[in-house]
């Protein structure tokens, strides 16, 4: 992996943050945002008349007010006098917030407790963050993934980190408050530790040590940082005055080296373009396998989340026909006349039960497709000896060991899985059917 270094934000590491600024209009005003309290520097007058600087605890914005007072045309002889009054007022304000916006500020004050100090990231339950502050619970409550060496590590899995910088540029755009930005620059660090020389996200920094170190399409988590990073860029709500023009052509080359890396990824079978599998390798961009069932192979589901990424590209003709080609591919290998039921059905006819059965009308899709483009439980890799025992064949031996019959799966995995489903159809009625 890699660190641009771009993003220097080494001081963030400590939450929270404590920042000392100049007031923008009076170089004499200097403001800690902890206290917001103002002290009000010595003035120094160029005249050689005595100047009488005041602080007066009057309700407006800081006042200047100099009154020259100069006599009238006389025939006496008697001296000119000139009186300089200089009046400094100095008034902090507290912003009037809508319920909503106090709501907004609320989570992300939430949000910013639960931020891995040294990572930037979170980790899963952005429902929880946002909701509850961390308060006195046990340290390692902020992430309960670990590295193998016990360290703690943030995560872009179920709508992690993403998730908590919308929330954070949300509050930042109400109140401008700088701890807001800090919490978000340190976000955006962690993005940049994410990201590989080759452009892909991984779903965990620092490395966990499995599957996780892979660049992960799963949940759409790569997908779904992608189309932030593009707002960010475009400057887009909540992300309007977050970034500064340097910092949003950073973001820039990130989401440009993404595509990158999802263009160059792309599985090809028998000299076609299809999908993508739910985690790739970071150098080569080999599909990768994830869990103990979740097979190196080109996901039904998974590859949605980039097909949708890459049409939305409307600028970029190489992003429009990778995303083409896959729905393409995925039209080719539906499963028409079929349903999958994970309980199972009893056919009415033979009396056994069915897991995936017919039912006229119906159309779905595998949840894996071998990297030949064979579906998972296509009924091709089992078959059974003299005695009716079934038995793996060549196919099978072929296929890494797995069994293509879904109901050798346990019933807890069955059941607590979607093997089968629906996931392209939306996009192939919007593109192919125009």
């Amino acid at each position: 992996m890699r660190k641009r270094k771009f993003f220097l934000f080494g001081l963030l590491a400590t939450l929270p943050f404590a920042i000392a600024s100049c007031d923008a209009t009076n170089d004499n005003v200097l403001t800690t945002t902890n206290s917001g309290e103002s002290t009000v520097l010595p003035t120094t007058s160029l005249t050689p008349a005595p100047v009488a600087t005041t602080t007066v605890p009057i309700v407006s914005t800081t006042v200047s007010v100099t009154s020259t007072n100069s006599p009238t045309t006389t025939q006496t002889t008697a001296p000119v006098v000139t009186t300089t009054v200089s009046s400094t007022t100095t008034v902090q304000t507290t912003p009037e917030y809508t319920n909503e916006q106090k709501a907004v500020l609320l989570k992300a004050d939430n949000a910013i407790t639960w931020q891995i100090p040294n990572v930037g990231g979170w980790d899963k339950d952005y429902a929880n963050h946002i909701k509850t502050p961390r308060g006195d619970q046990p340290y390692n409550k902020k992430s309960g993934w670990l590295t193998k060496d016990g360290g703690y590590l943030g995560t872009i899995d179920n709508d992690a980190t993403y998730s908590h910088m919308y929330i954070i540029a949300e509050a930042y755009e109400i109140s401008k408050d700088q701890k807001y930005k800090d919490s978000f620059d340190f976000a955006l660090e962690f993005l940049d530790h994410l990201q590989t020389e080759k452009g892909g996200f991984t779903q965990v920094y620092p490395e966990r040590g499995n599957y996780s170190d892979y660049v992960t399409f799963n949940d759409d988590a790569m997908a779904n940082v992608m189309k932030m990073l593009k707002k960010m860029y475009k400057a887009e709500a909540p992300f309007k005055s977050i970034l500064n023009d340097e910092e949003r052509q950073t973001v820039k080359k990130m989401f440009d080296d993404g595509i990158d890396y999802i263009l160059k990824s792309q599985i090809i079978v028998n000299g076609e373009k299809s999908g993508w599998c739910a985690q790739h390798d970071p150098e080569t961009y080999e599909a990768r396998h994830g869990r103990e069932y979740e097979r190196a192979s080109i996901s039904g589901s998974e590859s949605m989340g980039v097909i949708e990424l890459l049409l939305e590209q409307t600028e970029n003709q190489k992003c429009i026909d990778a995303g083409m080609a896959a729905l393409r591919w995925f039209d080719a290998h539906k499963v028409v006349d079929k349903a999958f039921d994970k309980h199972g059905k009893v056919n009415a006819e033979t009396g056994k039960l069915e897991y995936i059965y017919t039912k006229s009308g119906s159309t779905i899709w595998y949840r894996f497709y071998d990297l030949n483009g064979v579906g998972f439980f296509s009924d091709r890799a089992i078959f059974t000896d003299e005695s009716g025992n079934k038995v793996p064949n060549e196919a099978y031996n072929a296929c890494d060991g797995y069994f293509y019959d879904v109901s050798q799966i346990s019933e807890e995995r069955r059941t607590g899985y979607s093997w089968m489903g629906t996931w392209p159809k939306n996009l192939i009625e919007k593109y192919l059917s125009k």
